[in-house]
């Protein structure tokens, strides 16, 4: 219909010309985002649920969260992100979140933050549990590894 009246001679409706190629575009524009949607909402692949799953770790680095809230902002079951994360990482969802965690950890001892803030900031439940968490995964003590950094 669109086109048909864009092709058509229009010397008689020259005023609105620019207003209707507009509203015709921005009809197309709702139209394709529409159909992206509704297509989009079907069909999430496993790269699209491991990749929200992964921003909304990232984005509450800070938090402690839960299998549950990342499977719902991943638009997934608990049972299919675990099968996403094995795919992917060959571990768990929560453990890919405690090492994303104790990486940017090492960020924070680098900017001199003490051991008992980075622990409190990254919402361990004491500064014991970080330093373990941490000597597990790197082998040195967040001490050591704090004395590393500033010799």
């Amino acid at each position: 219909e669109g086109l048909e009246w864009i092709s058509s001679d229009t010397e008689t409706s020259s005023f609105a010309t620019p207003q209707m190629l507009k509203n015709l575009i921005e009809c197309l524009v709702l139209s394709l985002l529409r159909q992206r949607r509704e297509s989009s909402a079907f069909t999430s692949t496993t790269g699209d649920i491991f990749y929200r799953a992964l921003h909304f770790m990232n984005s509450n680095i800070r938090n402690n969260i839960t299998m549950e809230e990342i499977a719902k902002y991943a638009n997934t079951s608990v049972a299919n992100l675990k099968k996403v994360f094995n795919k992917y990482t060959g571990s768990g969802a929560i453990h890919h979140f405690n090492s994303l965690k104790l990486e940017y950890s090492k960020d924070l001892l680098k900017n001199d933050i003490p051991i008992c803030e980075v622990a409190d900031i990254l919402s361990y439940s004491s500064q014991n549990h970080y330093a373990q968490s941490f000597k597990k995964a790197f082998g040195i003590t967040a001490t050591e590894y704090k004395k590393q950094m500033f010799k």
